[in-house]
């Protein structure tokens, strides 16, 4: 048994090869970011291939890769993919004003994250001016002008991307809701209009008493603020329904009757009296 595991052993050892290929030195960066990050990923995925890129400050397109001949072939063919992948890289400014930055980043970044993972992308702000007002030294992956955010990656997943961050902006909508009615969509002590705004997630805007108008105005990301104006709209109609039942409870119909029509009436409706 021992000798036939060193056996299969020497067999796997004889089998690694080494071999080269070349990579343009201006994609090298790409593959050694992050500690290594991509390497690491080859080697997993290719038997604990070893891909080893020239060291930083030495001028050559030369990589080596090191493993078994099936996954050395593969590895290659893989690096390949990658840098042509990279070839078709491009970076397009994506124009959104600043105010609406930290909307459209999300909380701690969550939009931007979604956007980034689900486009494949990278999505670079514009650089923040320091406390003086002055702007930092000029950054190549991001732009001075505060309103562009640059997006990297293949062009149609850019655009993608880029449609989809504008999604993100907040607007804000008008919806005429009957002044009669404001206090039953701000509930008791502002319940209402909170639990629609939690809904919704959506700020609405309910004019002062003062002010006797009846628009209330919306705000937020385009598709919650159609959401949070439909469910204005039905719950419109449930109080319009609701104060057509009021009135109906409370109809009342007054007759006038004369004083000797009332006498009458009541001498009618008296039992006879035997004699």
């Amino acid at each position: 048994m021992l000798f036939r595991s060193l056996e299969a052993r020497i067999k796997e050892l004889d089998n690694i090869v080494e071999d080269t290929m070349t990579v343009d030195p201006k994609h090298h960066r790409h593959f050694v970011a992050r500690r290594g990050q991509v390497l690491r990923q080859i080697g997993e995925e290719f038997g604990g291939l070893v891909v080893s890129f020239p060291r930083a400050g030495v001028t050559s397109d030369k990589v080596n890769l090191k493993g078994a001949r099936n996954c050395v072939d593969a590895g290659k063919l893989r690096i390949q993919e990658i840098v042509k992948d990279l070839e078709e890289m491009v970076t397009i400014d994506c124009e959104i004003e600043q105010q609406f930055h930290r909307t459209v980043m999300g909380s701690k970044g969550s939009q931007v994250q979604r956007v980034t993972s689900e486009f494949n992308v990278q999505i670079k702000f514009p650089d923040k001016a320091q406390e003086n007002g002055e702007m930092p030294a000029p950054s190549p992956e991001r732009s001075s002008d505060p309103n562009i955010i640059r997006i990297t990656g293949k062009m149609i997943n850019c655009e993608g991307a880029a449609a989809a961050l504008k999604e993100l902006v907040p607007i804000t909508a008008e919806v005429s809701i009957p002044f009669e009615f404001h206090r039953y969509i701000i509930g008791q002590k502002g319940k209402e209009v909170r639990e629609m705004m939690n809904e919704f997630d959506v700020n609405i805007r309910v004019p002062s008493v003062d002010q006797q108008s009846d628009i209330i105005l919306v705000s937020g990301v385009p598709t919650h603020v159609e959401n949070a104006k439909a469910g204005l709209v039905e719950k419109l109609a449930k109080l319009e329904l609701e104060k057509v039942e009021r009135i109906k409870r409370s109809f009342e119909v007054t007759v006038e009757v004369n004083p000797e029509d009332r006498k009458s009436t009541r001498l009618n409706s008296s039992h006879p009296i035997d004699l």
